[in-house]
């Protein structure tokens, strides 16, 4: 209902743009009553019950962070493994990394063993298959090899590792590196001009580079630094660890 009364907004339907923001209010009113309980999502076992009111904006912040956190317990219960399905893992890295649990998506991207997205790529793989156990008993492809569902992790590669975001005209950059990983290149041909977003680890300092498009402006956020507002071209930072 939110996105409705977003899009009855940009469409200059007024009327319906007060209908569908009292009913979405109303909605996340009585979400809260059944599924919350002194600030904390009641759940002991899945984690898509703590991604969903996140992603969907149906805490406040400070629940959001007290969700996460609780999430990451979840996945730590489990060896590092997710146990969402097709609705909910496209947002589980986000949701963790946007509410302070940065280190544990990172924990979910590296994750070699299956359920987890670097299983394929010890396997062979060089897309993301539909299924985590892409191969059967004997060794026989199963499934599609190149899906969507577990494919969208690239999503938060784009928009929380690269922090490159575009919303109605505005750009913001807002990498999230991890030394781990060790390094990021990533690039977006956006409609308003292509923008890229560059990091690495060396000796004691991260180094991000970033290019934003002519006729542009950018906020940059990075680690540990005040928010910089820049307009198109090249830059270079460094930032000490």
């Amino acid at each position: 209902l939110t996105y409705m009364y977003q899009i009855a907004q940009h469409l200059g339907e007024e009327k319906d743009a007060v209908r569908y923001e009292k009913l979405a209010q109303k909605v996340k009113e009585a979400y809260r009553a059944v599924y919350l309980e002194n600030g904390k999502v009641k759940e002991e076992k899945r984690q898509c019950r703590f991604v969903r009111p996140i992603a969907h904006d149906l805490l406040s912040e400070e629940e959001k962070k007290q969700a996460a956190a609780d999430l990451a317990q979840k996945i730590k219960e489990k060896g590092n493994h997710l146990n969402t399905g097709f609705l909910t893992t496209h947002e589980l890295c986000r949701s963790l990394s946007r509410n302070g649990q940065k280190e544990m998506a990172y924990d979910l991207l590296l994750q070699k063993d299956a359920p987890g997205w670097l299983y394929s790529v010890t396997k062979g793989c060089t897309t993301i298959p539909e299924n985590w156990n892409c191969f059967d008993e004997n060794g026989n492809p199963k499934d599609s090899f190149n899906h969507y569902s577990y494919g969208a992790i690239v999503g938060w590669l784009m928009d929380c590792a690269a922090g490159i975001l575009v919303n109605d005209g505005k750009i913001v950059i807002a990498p999230q590196p991890d030394q781990r990983l060790g390094y990021l290149h990533a690039s977006y041909d956006s409609p308003y001009g292509k923008i890229t977003s560059d990091w690495k680890y060396e000796k004691k300092s991260i180094v991000y580079t970033f290019e934003i498009p002519a006729n542009m402006t950018a906020t940059v956020r990075l680690e540990g630094c005040d928010p910089e507002t820049l307009k198109a071209g090249s830059y270079e930072r460094v930032v000490s660890l």
